[in-house]
């Protein structure tokens, strides 16, 4: 039996998000980087109340988020609702762009950070921040002009326009068939939900409430120079070059790299700094396990008001199951 997922009202996740077959899909040109942001902004405003963004960052074949899940109604976690409405708004304006269609994206992995564990938590930040002068792509991140919340102050509400390409180019190629106005299908061509105008707010890490939005943002930045100094210094050693910004735009978004990643390793679905930290989420995580299966196993014997253990996402979405809220059981 697939192990369950276990995504508490609360949680801190990261969350990682690779395009389909590792292919490009993401690279930066002008309409791709206008579409990111918008996709963004629009999944952090149809979330709101639910998912708080804390960070983000596009690369040409994947996505990097940090994240608090505030959980729903039905005490399930969101980040699967959350990832779901990203993936298809950026697959499906990315595809009217191209004029394809099919997937985008492949399973997206996550884990849940230690709210407790500052070191973690800042650690989770530069990587997610540091990934293109990491990957030898550009020498600076400032260089590296994606979709990205590197820029963005904690605690602001930026704006932007929804731009007019993909599905919200205002065409629509079955607008004018005979077919689609005969079953008014027609009339709902380029009909759109997402706002025009778009704003979410770059909430601040939990855990730094004392310092402030401002040195907490100037706290990830110094951090972020020394990663990048590093960086600078192996290449010079090693005689490493970067690829540059424009040489990265220029690669055609079909493109997929060879696969040098290990394909059906672990993956773990927590991280702490120490290894008391690690051992103490594992228990957390044996713990739900555990009454999970008894909770199932009564489930299935017919005890339909049987309270699964909190952090159960499966279960009360596909059954409507009782889950247990953080001042009940």
């Amino acid at each position: 039996m697939t192990a369950p997922i276990y995504l508490p009202p609360g949680s801190l996740v990261q969350v990682t998000s690779n395009c389909i077959s590792r292919t490009y899909r993401l690279v930066p040109t002008d309409d791709v980087v206008a579409v990111c942001e918008a996709c963004i902004r629009a999944s952090a405003m149809h979330f709101a109340g639910e998912i708080q963004l804390h960070e983000f960052e596009f690369l040409s074949n994947h996505l990097h988020l940090l994240l608090t899940d505030l959980g729903g109604e039905d005490g399930a976690g969101k980040t699967p609702d959350f990832m779901g409405y990203l993936h298809n708004l950026l697959t499906t304006n990315l595809n009217s762009l191209r004029g394809i269609s099919g997937k985008g994206w492949e399973q997206y992995s996550f884990q849940i950070i230690d709210r407790d564990d500052p070191d973690r938590i800042l650690q989770a930040v530069s990587y997610i921040q540091n990934q293109a002068v990491a990957a030898d792509i550009v020498k600076r991140n400032r260089e590296w002009r994606h979709c990205s919340s590197r820029g963005l102050e904690y605690g602001e509400q930026p704006e932007i326009d929804k731009p007019v390409l993909g599905i919200w180019s205002g065409k629509a190629r079955h607008a004018g068939r005979a077919d689609s106005i005969r079953s008014k299908r027609a009339e709902h061509a380029c009909r759109s939900n997402v706002p025009d105008r778009l704003s979410f707010t770059l909430f601040p890490l939990p855990g730094f409430e004392a310092l402030g939005p401002k040195k907490l943002r100037a706290l990830t930045r110094a951090r972020l120079a020394k990663l990048e100094n590093r960086a600078i210094a192996r290449r010079r050693r090693d005689g490493t070059r970067v690829q540059g910004w424009d040489v990265a735009r220029k690669i055609h978004w079909s493109y997929m790299p060879a696969m040098g990643r290990q394909l059906f390793g672990p993956k773990p679905t927590f991280a702490a700094s120490t290894p008391e930290r690690r051992a103490a989420a594992q228990e957390r995580v044996d713990n739900f396990r555990r009454e999970y299966a008894v909770a199932l196993e009564r489930f299935l014997s017919g005890d339909h008001e049987v309270v699964f253990p909190l952090g159960t996402y499966r279960m009360p979405r596909r059954f409507r199951a009782r889950v247990a809220t953080s001042d009940s059981s």
